[in-house]
């Protein structure tokens, strides 16, 4: 059974998608088609069909990463939110780590859905999307305002068995002159983790593919722009005790080793693996290098 146009793998990672076409949140810098334009939701049938073609592809593992949703917004509406429960309730009894990214405020039914969905702790990570503050209304303008997405992490804390993610992607100008909002963003909200990225290629290349390729990444080889990604990520680890990573696969593995290195950032800079432990354990670098 092949994987469907909504389903892309990469290395130990199924990428599924809810909508053929659309997100909905409009953001300026985003590379996705419709990304201004109303979701085309799939059909319950389909998202059935696509998960079961996950579980019979050959790569597929328990420790298989299921990723949600590359190019849409996971929690645009109610119907939306029901098809993401439905991905999570067929691959949350098989073991497999979950991760999603929003921009919206999740419904605190929602929530708890996805929490009773949970097999074990952190097996579910919310990625709550803030790539800036101060210019989030023109810049994003129709997803959901700052102080929604942030009761996001008072609202996930209620529950044991899922985690929350600062998910500072992608890091462009504006993020860095918001430094001070991200401090006390920290300080009051205490997310579980950090995550910061590079500006996605534009060019119609999966930026998930691409995101470190010299030849294609927007900015991540610029010297300045590195500079910069590094010291506004070095004071947020400051700030939080905790490090900061440069890929939500890393959050996942810094969760659970079992699952390996998928990124490789150190093959573009040992810096952006900081302290991770799979490298520290001397397995990171040969975890999937063959």
């Amino acid at each position: 059974m092949s994987l469907p146009e909504n389903v892309l793998y990469i290395d130990g990672r199924y990428l599924i998608d809810i909508a053929s076409y659309g997100c909905g949140s409009g953001c300026s810098y985003c590379y996705v088609a419709g990304r201004g334009e109303p979701q085309i939701l799939l059909k319950r049938g389909e998202i059935a069909s696509s998960c079961a073609a996950i579980a019979a592809d050959t790569n597929y593992t328990e420790n298989s990463l299921i990723s949600l949703c590359p190019n849409t917004e996971p929690f645009k509406s109610e119907a939306a939110a029901g098809l993401v429960l439905e991905i999570i309730k067929f691959f949350s009894k098989r073991l497999n780590p979950i991760q999603l990214s929003t921009k919206e405020l999740i419904d605190p039914e929602v929530l708890k859905a996805m929490s009773q969905l949970s097999e074990y702790k952190n097996q579910i990570c919310i990625n709550i999307s803030l790539p800036l503050i101060s210019r989030i209304e023109q810049m994003e303008p129709f997803a959901a305002d700052y102080h929604g997405r942030r009761r996001n992490f008072a609202n996930i804390k209620k529950y044991h068995d899922l985690c929350s993610c600062l998910y500072i992607k992608p890091f462009i100008e504006a993020t860095f002159l918001d430094l001070t909002q991200y401090i006390e963003l920290i300080f009051g909200s205490e997310p579980d983790y950090i995550c910061v990225g590079p500006h996605f290629s534009v060019q119609g290349d999966e930026p998930c593919l691409t995101l470190y390729d010299p030849g294609k990444s927007r900015d991540i080889f610029e010297k300045g722009y590195f500079d910069r990604l590094m010291e506004f990520s070095k004071t947020l680890s400051e700030v939080s005790g905790n490090p900061v990573f440069f890929s939500s696969t890393c959050v996942t593995a810094e969760m659970f080793p079992r699952c390996g290195c998928k990124m490789k950032l150190y093959n573009v800079s040992e810096s952006l693996c900081g302290d991770c432990k799979l490298l520290i354990a001397g397995g990171g670098q040969n975890e999937n290098d063959g």
